[in-house]
């Protein structure tokens, strides 16, 4: 990696500030306990059942347009090939290893990611998963390691922190190569800060919480 790949944050956030934002999240967002659902049902077994839940609760915007052409045999087809496609060694990385330095673990999750997302599509062309609903999915599949996003999270994300490569502003792509530099980029923003002390989910699912208080809830600055 040259100087010009490297990626500078210019605006990471205190832990004072990370703190009181996952706390503004769970004050405005009431569908946390869809998300402690899904990971109820991925510990009894049913994969597929909560990554549909997360779908139809946390990408229903979307969801609910391609609900008619949902084929549930063609979806598990789906999310099988994905892991089959990240292998056992990504499924259970976290994030606080040294991945993003091992090109063969971005490619895989950056082709995963498009598979996901791009494979199946709608009778008109439309994904069926798309980026948003793919990012869920990768995330129940590891949640130390895969952050979600939404399209506000992606665009706004760069000039927040005010990331930048070779001097210029970044930008996230919606496809795997774009996922991979989100996630590299958020653990360059995130690395240094703890989680508080009665947190009970990764610290992944927490740079998500902060992300969605600040870039998706209207408190972006």
């Amino acid at each position: 990696m040259t100087d010009e790949d490297e990626i500078f944050i210019g605006n990471s956030s205190t832990q004072e500030k990370f703190e009181e934002k996952l706390k503004i999240f769970e004050k405005e967002e009431r569908r946390q306990k869809f998300y402690e659902m899904a990971l109820n049902m991925i510990s009894k077994g049913l994969e597929l059942e909560a990554y549909i839940l997360m779908l139809a609760t946390w990408n229903f915007a979307y969801f609910r347009y391609i609900i008619k052409q949902f084929d549930q045999e063609k979806f598990k087809s789906v999310t099988n090939k994905t892991k089959k496609g990240l292998g056992k060694e990504i499924l259970n990385l976290s994030f606080e290893e040294n991945w993003e330095t091992n090109e063969e673990t971005k490619r895989k999750i950056a082709k995963a990611f498009d598979f996901l997302s791009r494979c199946w599509k709608t009778e008109e062309g439309k994904p069926i998963i798309g980026p948003v609903g793919a990012s869920k999915i990768l995330h129940l599949m590891n949640p130390k390691l895969f952050i979600m996003w939404d399209t506000h999270i992606r665009k706004r994300s760069p000039e927040h922190f005010k990331i930048t490569r070779g001097g210029k502003k970044v930008r996230f792509s919606s496809d795997g190569k774009g996922y991979v530099e989100f996630l590299i980029a958020m653990k360059e923003c995130f690395g240094g800060l703890k989680l508080p002390a009665n947190y009970k989910f990764t610290r992944v699912k927490a740079i998500d919480e902060y992300n969605y208080a600040v870039l998706t809830l209207g408190e972006h600055q």
